[in-house]
């Protein structure tokens, strides 16, 4: 009894050094968002913060990201990635030492060429360096906070999206019906975009309308967006209208007609598209 008890003590013990570990570094803002003319230089900063009781040391670089079709993150070597601006970026300094509450800048110039156009990005990170954890308990860990930098070059923009395509999916095991919609951002302007989705009956009437959550697409990226039907269809002859507001004058549309057919077995009914 008493071995399962130093054991659970020593897990305990491990749950808190990690949980004051994770929350030691910070950054503010997480997005920042720059503006300027082919051939400027454009600075701003960033706060690196110490939210943790000990004192941390953490070092600071750039890399690349961008988002995949799904809308998630991912992370590159700086320079490397259609678009980026990390290669214009002067920053300093590269290393911080926070004392707890700690609140260091980190300054950044970023030096346009001639020829940009549109928006470019790139992300800067403070990574914490690896501390040996107290008493016998040796941890080492890895933190780090990103901020995402993005340079929109003033004169050059271009605003510009397309629905690629648009379907009707059956529901299959426990998943719901969805409607699938295919979203390219063909301008060179990141855009943060919003919807909707109504269906509507053999008659034209409206009998549902379901909201798009926001998503962000960076140029010349798809997304691929599933709206679940939770609400069973009646047999019936239907039509999907997609709505996508990417921030211009005027938004865009996409229909999709499909029939939910009569089905003498149990469980939702196949859908057939027009």
């Amino acid at each position: 009894m008493k071995k399962w008890l130093y054991f659970i003590c020593f897990l305990g013990g491990l749950f808190l050094l990690w949980l004051d570990f994770a929350q030691a570094i910070g950054g503010s803002p997480l997005t920042l968002e720059l503006k300027g003319k082919p051939g400027e230089t454009v600075s701003s900063s960033v706060s690196i913060t110490n939210e943790s009781k000990q004192e941390s040391e953490a070092k600071v670089y750039l890399g690349d990201w961008d988002r995949d079709i799904k809308g998630e993150n991912r992370f590159f070597p700086p320079a490397t990635v259609d678009h980026s601006c990390a290669g214009w970026i002067e920053f300093s300094p590269n290393s911080l030492v926070l004392k707890p509450g700690d609140q260091l800048p980190v300054k950044i110039a970023v030096k346009i060429p001639q020829k940009a156009a549109g928006t470019y990005w790139a992300i800067l990170f403070a990574e914490q360096k690896p501390r040996k954890g107290e008493r016998t308990v040796a941890i080492y860990s890895t933190m780090r906070v990103g901020v995402k930098v993005y340079l929109t070059i003033v004169g050059t923009e271009e605003n510009a999206g397309q629905i690629t395509n648009l379907a009707v999916n059956p529901p299959a095991k426990e998943k719901p019906r969805t409607v699938q919609v295919e979203y390219l951002n063909s301008g060179n302007l990141s855009q943060q975009c919003t919807g909707k989705v109504e269906l509507r009956n053999e008659n034209g009437e409206t009998i549902k309308k379901l909201e798009i959550e926001k998503f962000y697409v960076l140029p010349g990226a798809k997304r691929i967006l599933e709206i679940p039907l939770k609400d069973a269809l009646a047999p019936g002859n239907y039509t999907a209208l997609a709505v996508v507001d990417y921030g211009a004058e005027t938004v865009l549309a996409g229909e999709k007609a499909f029939t939910v057919e009569k089905s003498p077995a149990k469980g939702t009914s196949p859908v057939k598209g027009k």
